[in-house]
């Protein structure tokens, strides 16, 4: 056993007993408020059709050539998604089916003195498409044994024309042809993927951005005191559901917001009657430029089969016809003719399983971690991944993070096969206080092993911006605005 796979095998192991500890009673009040987080029951539903055409029109006419060419589209398409999602119990179905066609027309002509010589060519395509998928996730117990199914399945046709005409003339002679192609193809595809594991893995962003947006309105003095246990506990829920607000708007901000400050004058904490702007342009600002912030609780590790099946037909024919005359006297004929059809077949079931948690130490600090294998039977393909992730969080001041990751994949058992793996590893430290310092610092590294050669790397970046001064003065309009040296 060589020292790449000992490396990659180790570093899984490592995640799973990680994974398999991370159940113990959580450490402080703050991992309490993550773990304790559970998904608000919710459905949603949605159908819209989408019609797009377009249409292009050429013509040129220069030195005894003249060209015409003119191209009409068109694409049809309809969706309709129906979900549900609670603790317990998630679920997604999807359908969609789409027509799309084109149809194009050229010709182009051109004389001397010598003769004419003319081409007109047209051609038509058309494909047709429908696609259903569909995903669940299962907790049937208190106990956290969960099941995950998805499958996905889709089919498409497609037709395609093309035929060219061509005309030449020097007398005495002439010569005329016309080309035919014609193809078409259908193709199927379905797969469906099942995990069982121990553990629940939940997104829990919305405990931090309701701690977040109720730190700002503190400091803004819009809120009389903190929130109620209660009142956090809803924000944290509907931030979870924040983007199914886009399923019945097309601008579903001023809804959502409306929302929040419901819960806020509710709670009886916030100052006054509703937020102003300042406040509420405030509490959407991120917490932090160029960066989202993920904040998951708990674990999950078990073993997951997928299986495959794909068809693909396509069949193709090709006409050409030509004359040539002498005068009006016919000299010559030929034509040809070509098809072909071919047909194709992959169907595969791979085996693998997942280990991972997520640990939100504190309100600031997170720790996750993972690994994944993969195997498939059939070229006897193994792959093994693993990552591990620390991050510390100030919201509106700085983050830091330090990562290692390590990869190793192998074809075929027997001694000598080629083998790969990589170890990365590095972190980024990023600075910002409001309209004075922004700092950005990051540096990485790593070894990787690939076609029997070792090669190793190692890069930094780092950027300062810091403004010395800036001020507005329009005088009747606002009050003089200066720069601020800290975040309300």
């Amino acid at each position: 056993m060589n020292r790449g796979y000992r490396r990659s095998t180790g570093l899984a192991c490592v995640f799973a007993v990680l994974v398999c500890t991370s159940s113990a009673p959580p450490a402080s009040a703050a991992d309490s408020e993550f773990t304790d987080f559970r998904i608000p029951k919710h459905r949603w539903s949605s159908w819209f059709v989408d019609f797009s055409g377009s249409g292009r029109s050429q013509h040129s006419d220069f030195q005894g050539e003249s060209a015409d060419d003119g191209t009409l589209s068109g694409n049809l398409r309809s969706t309709m998604e129906w979900g549900y999602d609670s603790d317990r119990l998630q679920h997604r179905i999807g359908l969609s089916a789409n027509l799309a066609g084109s149809r194009r027309h050229a010709e182009r002509t051109s004389a001397d003195t010598l003769g004419r010589r003319s081409n007109e060519f047209s051609q038509h395509d058309a494909v047709e498409g429908l696609a259903l998928q569909g995903s669940a996730r299962i907790y049937p117990w208190e106990f956290p044994l969960g099941v995950d199914l998805s499958a996905f399945g889709d089919a498409s046709f497609g037709q395609s024309s093309a035929e060219n005409a061509f005309d030449q003339r020097f007398a005495p002679f002439r010569t005329r042809s016309v080309s035919r192609d014609d193809a078409d193809f259908n193709r199927q595809s379905v797969s469906a993927t099942m995990s069982l594991g121990v553990g629940r893995v939940r997104d829990a962003t919305g405990v931090y951005r309701a701690r977040l947006l109720e730190q700002r309105l503190l400091d803004l003095n819009t809120l009389r005191r903190g929130l109620s246990r209660d009142a956090r506990e809803k924000l944290a829920a509907l931030f979870y559901v924040e983007s199914a607000f886009s399923v019945p708007h097309d601008r579903p901000a001023k809804f959502f917001w409306r929302e929040v400050e419901r819960i806020l004058r509710e709670d009886g904490a916030l100052e006054g009657d509703a937020l102003d702007a300042y406040a509420v342009y405030r509490v959407i600002e991120p917490a932090f430029e160029k960066r989202s912030v993920s904040r998951n609780a708990g674990f999950f590790i078990g073993p997951s089969v997928t299986v495959l099946d794909f068809n693909e037909f396509r069949r193709r024919s090709s006409d050409f016809e030509g004359v040539r005359f002498f005068n009006d006297s016919l000299v010559d004929r030929f034509d040809r003719s070509l098809s072909d059809r071919a047909t194709s077949h992959d169907s595969r079931v791979s085996v693998g399983g997942r280990a991972e948690m997520f640990v939100p130490i504190d309100l600031r600090l997170q720790f996750d971690a993972g690994s994944r294998v993969f195997y498939l039977d059939e070229s006897e393909y193994l792959v093994i991944s693993s990552a591990a992730q620390l991050t510390y969080l100030i919201a509106d001041r700085w983050s830091a993070d330090a990562y290692v990751r390590h990869d190793w994949d192998r074809q075929g058992r027997r001694p000598g096969e080629p083998e790969a793996w990589a170890v990365g590893y590095g972190g980024t430290i990023a600075y910002y206080l409001e309209d004075a310092w922004r700092l950005g610092l990051s540096w990485g590294g790593g070894n990787r092993h690939q076609d029997g050669r070792d090669l190793s790397d190692q890069q930094f970046s780092l950027g300062v911006i810091y403004r010395i001064s800036g001020s507005l003065d329009a005088p009747g309009v606002v009050d003089p605005v200066r720069m601020m040296r800290a975040t309300p």
